[in-house]
């Protein structure tokens, strides 16, 4: 069957109508059309001429007329009628495959994203991100350039005035019986450019204080603390050595910022081994302040979870983090181990306890989970108005998965009345925040609400556009949905091998529904073109591999990640 296109015809037909016209013939052979497909037109041979004539004849003519009866006539371009009218001036042909793949474009349904709430539980994820988000959520020990924690104590500076300390440093000195605690205090007022100390300059007060510390004939432990603080900026592993002495005779803020060194700051190499050590002589040091003794069980508690510097042991891990401070992300964590029974027995019940404790102290994370049992009914009552109230609370706290999760729940009226326009407001904050899934559910919004066909040019490539950014960021729908803009010409010029480059990412990616779509198009090029398109999806696919990649160390330098 050849399908005949009459784009101007002059016997009684007005120049702006378009008429569809079918030619039946029951054998042909190549030998009777001479197809140009690069102008997509054809010249009828004698052969094939007198062939189409036949139909002609008055029955059949009467038989094609009368498919131009209304309704008829409205159907006529999809029916295999035989008819040619005569006086038109060119005559165009398609095959029966590309009849078939254009009337499948124009009748395709875009398939709807998938839009399911989503679960904020990054805590799950065992993955260095996450490990140094519960890291950073911990109270810090103090860095020795923070002088609060380098000075022993406060109780005995404020009893005794710098000029008693030095006058007893400098008599121990002329005695020849130079003891630990006076020199060091000495030395260390000096570095704090305590009295005449204070119009010389840092490096002047270092060397003086470093002098003070050798005089110490053998230094006890805050002295090689002191020592290794005074020296880290210009020797670093002289001043670890210290440190190490100093941690080694007991003493806890030398355990403390030895922990804090191993992993990773200060320039120091990481040593997880090393860290999760000095850890755990800081919790069972008894002299240990009870602040950094709670700080250091949660940071064992994430180690054992994580399996940084030792391997994964959920039930050590929770046994650490119970001991733990009271911190949001580590009662969230909590919260899902116990969900999760992770370490411990499954209750749900117990689990959304915790889980609202932290939601109330702070954590956006928690508030979203919170919403969502209460939505679900998942160890609490169901309460749609609660599920509206703390997601509300987790958006306005920070968490993107909330604010998506509001449109998700506008659009289908789970805990409020459906509301298009509500969702939208939503999809758009979240998708302000960076969320692939509420950008292209906005787009979707857009071509649900609007139609392809109503359209203009500019609105088109718009949209074109901010799916091909969502595409290049590997977001497979959006592939999906670009790949059909572009097949279709919508947005932009038609370009079947681009089309399918991006149809055939969307597969890559896991969008299975873009199979059928990506091998209809491959269907209507040569092997050279289908080639061409194929290389093209490859290079586009390493391109966002490499984007994914560059996007993510932009993320861990940002957050001072040292990769596992």
């Amino acid at each position: 069957m050849l399908i005949w296109h009459a784009p101007g015809c002059v016997s009684g037909v007005s120049s702006n109508v378009v008429i569809e016209v079918v030619l039946l013939v029951q054998s042909y052979s190549s030998e009777t059309r001479n197809i140009n497909k690069s102008a997509a037109s054809c010249q009828l041979t004698a052969s094939a001429w007198l062939k189409a004539s036949n139909w002609l004849k008055a029955s059949n003519w009467l038989k094609a007329s009368n498919w131009l009866k209304a309704p008829n006539w409205l159907k006529a371009p999809a029916l295999s009628v035989a008819l040619i009218l005569a006086g038109c001036s060119s005559i165009e042909t398609r095959t029966d495959a590309e009849v078939s793949y254009i009337s499948y474009l124009d009748s395709y349904q875009l398939n709807a994203p998938a839009m399911n709430m989503q679960r904020d539980a990054w805590p799950l994820e065992r993955t260095e991100e996450s490990y140094q988000r519960i890291v950073k959520s911990l109270t810090p020990f103090s860095l020795p350039v923070e002088t609060a924690d380098v000075e022993p104590s406060f109780s005995l500076l404020q009893s005794q005035s710098f000029q008693w300390v030095k006058t007893m440093a400098l008599e121990e000195t002329k005695a020849g019986k130079i003891t630990d605690s006076v020199q060091t205090h000495y030395a260390l007022l000096v570095w704090l450019g305590y009295g005449e100390n204070s119009t010389l300059t840092h490096e002047q007060r270092e060397a003086k204080a470093l002098k003070l510390l050798r005089r110490i004939p053998k230094r006890d432990a805050f002295s090689n603390y002191l020592a290794g603080v005074i020296t880290f900026n210009q020797k670093p592993a002289l001043a670890l050595a210290y440190l190490n002495r100093a941690a080694a005779g007991g003493y806890a803020p030398a355990q403390a910022l030895l922990a804090r060194f191993y992993q990773g700051e200060s320039g120091v190499p990481r040593d997880d081994k090393k860290a999760r050590s000095m850890l755990i002589r800081l919790v069972n040091n008894k002299q240990t302040p009870v602040g950094q003794k709670l700080t250091a069980y949660g940071w064992l508690g994430a180690m054992s979870f994580y399996g940084v510097g030792t391997g994964v042991n959920d039930k050590v891990a929770f046994n650490y983090l119970n001991k733990a401070q009271s911190v949001p992300a580590l009662q969230y964590l909590q919260g899902l181990m116990v969900s999760e029974g992770l370490g411990t027995k499954a209750d749900k019940k117990a689990a959304s306890k915790r889980i609202a404790q932290a939601a109330m102290a702070g954590s956006a994370s928690a508030a979203n989970q919170l919403a969502l049992d209460y939505l679900n009914g998942q160890g609490v009552a169901v309460s749609p108005r609660k599920a509206r109230t703390y997601f509300v609370k987790a958006s306005d706290t920070g968490s993107v998965a909330a604010a998506y999760n509001l449109g998700v729940d506008h659009l289908y009226g789970s805990a409020t009345p459906a509301s298009i326009a509500d969702a939208t407001f939503w999809f758009d904050r979240a998708a302000d925040q960076g969320s692939l899934k509420a950008q292209r559910s906005l787009i979707y919004l857009t071509l649900e609400d609007q139609r392809w066909y109503d359209f203009s040019s500019e609105e088109a490539a718009l949209l074109r556009a901010e799916l091909q950014k969502a595409a290049e960021r590997g977001d497979n729908w959006s592939s999906y949905a670009l790949g059909l803009l572009t097949l279709r010409g919508q947005g932009g010029a038609a370009d079947t091998q681009a089309g399918y480059a991006w149809l055939n990412i969307a597969v890559a990616l896991g969008y299975r529904q873009a199979a059928e779509l990506r091998d209809a198009a491959a269907l209507q090029m040569t092997r050279p073109e289908l080639e061409r398109a194929q290389s093209l999806s490859q290079t586009l696919f390493d391109q966002i591999e490499l984007s994914q990649e560059q996007e993510q160390e932009q993320v861990n330098q940002q957050q001072g990640v040292a990769q596992l």
